[in-house]
């Protein structure tokens, strides 16, 4: 038997109209895990904020950094 050498094999043209392109299924899990990502860092920063200050709301915080203004 006769073994063939790779180097010289024939190689046909892939057609491309057989396969998904995978740019738009890469951007759409980036998007994805940039958007989880970004969830995590905020409810982070939350629950530290919660831990400081007992509270989330905005007018009760600035009341206990800045103490003598009173709106």
């Amino acid at each position: 038997h006769s073994e063939e050498d790779p180097a010289s094999a024939e190689y046909h043209a892939i057609d491309k109209d057989k396969y998904a392109n995978p740019l738009p299924h890469v951007l759409m899990l980036t998007a994805i895990v940039v958007g989880v990502s970004t969830l995590g860092l905020a409810l982070a920063i939350s629950q530290k904020i919660y831990r400081s200050f007992g509270t989330l709301e905005e007018d009760e915080i600035l009341n206990e950094l800045r103490p003598g203004e009173h709106d």
